[in-house]
Order: C-alpha cells, then sequence, then structure tokens
C-alpha cells in the first residue's frame, strides 16, 4: 500500500483529495453529457423549424413543379455556415431540387428518406413534411454539419480538464 508508512493526517488528506477528485471527475463527466446532449437539440430544433419555413415556401414550388424557384429558395441557406445539404423531395420520392453546400461534403444520407432525425458522428439530418390543406405533397430535408459544436464542446473539455488538475495541485500542495 502506498501510504503504509504515512501518518493517520496524510491518509486522512489523501482520502478527502481522492474523493473530492472523483466528485470533480463525474460533475465534469455530467456537465460535458449534458452540454453535449443541449447542444445537439438546439441543432435539431434550428433545422426543424429551418426545415419548416423553407418547406412552406417550397410549397407553390412543388404544386407548379418550378425547380428554378425551389433551387432559388434552398440558395437562401448559403448564409447558413453549418448547412451541408438540403433537399426538397416530390411526394413520390424524387429529388425536386437541392442546396450543396460549397464548403461541405455531400454524405449518402442524403438518399435515406425513412428517418425524421438522425445524429451521425459530426452531422444530423432533419425531414419535415410539407403540407398543403392536410395533405403531404413533399419532404424537406436537411443535413447540417455539427463540427463547429463539436470544437466548442473538445474547447469547454480541456478547459474543465485544466482546472480539474490546477485544483488538484492546489489541493495537493495545501
Amino acid at each position: 500500500m502506498i501510504l503504509q508508512n504515512a501518518s493517520i493526517k496524510q491518509k486522512l488528506q489523501a482520502m478527502i483529495l481522492l474523493t473530492a477528485a472523483a466528485v470533480l471527475l463525474l460533475s465534469l463527466s455530467l456537465f460535458m453529457m449534458l452540454e453535449s446532449v443541449s447542444a445537439n437539440a438546439d441543432a435539431t430544433t434550428r433545422l426543424t423549424d429551418l426545415a419548416t419555413v423553407l418547406g412552406a415556401n417550397c410549397s407553390a414550388t412543388i404544386t407548379f413543379r418550378d425547380k428554378k424557384t425551389a433551387t432559388e429558395i434552398l440558395a437562401t441557406l448559403a448564409s447558413q455556415n453549418d448547412i451541408a445539404w438540403a433537399g426538397i423531395f416530390t411526394q413520390d420520392g424524387d429529388l425536386f431540387a437541392e442546396y450543396q453546400s460549397p464548403d461541405l461534403t455531400r454524405t449518402d444520407e442524403t438518399t435515406n428518406k425513412t428517418i425524421k432525425t438522425r445524429f451521425m458522428l459530426d452531422r444530423v439530418k432533419v425531414e419535415e413534411a410539407i403540407i398543403i390543406d392536410g395533405e403531404t405533397i413533399g419532404s424537406f430535408h436537411i443535413i447540417a454539419d455539427l463540427s463547429r459544436i463539436q470544437g466548442i464542446l473538445i474547447q469547454q473539455s480541456f478547459l474543465g480538464l485544466g482546472i480539474f488538475i490546477v485544483s488538484m495541485l492546489v489541493a495537493l500542495f495545501l
């Protein structure tokens, strides 16, 4: 045992330090998990709202088969830095119009029309139905890149780990 020849005071200090370390690590882990879940939920909510609004704007383009206007509506997504791909599908499941970010690459997930919301390693996909008068005339799909959010979470993890190490060193030398 490491503390076999230590005094009772040193053994108590070691036990308190280990307990504090365990609590801090557990707190840091739970905080990071909560931040990750919250960031993903916020991204999904934002994308769902965006898909709903743009899908409603595209309803007439699907009805009148106006691909040019649909493509122009999708081009407004260029202002969103995290959108990798967006597409409008007809009721039959055919791709009607699409937008692809010049900075981000498309994945094979663009053709998977069975999933409403799906998280991939670094992306999230959201699908919303386009409805007119209670009838579904198509669907709007968006795939967003989560690398910016992941970068923030990694920075927060390193910051938390740094604070943990400093607090343990301070406690050790007191």
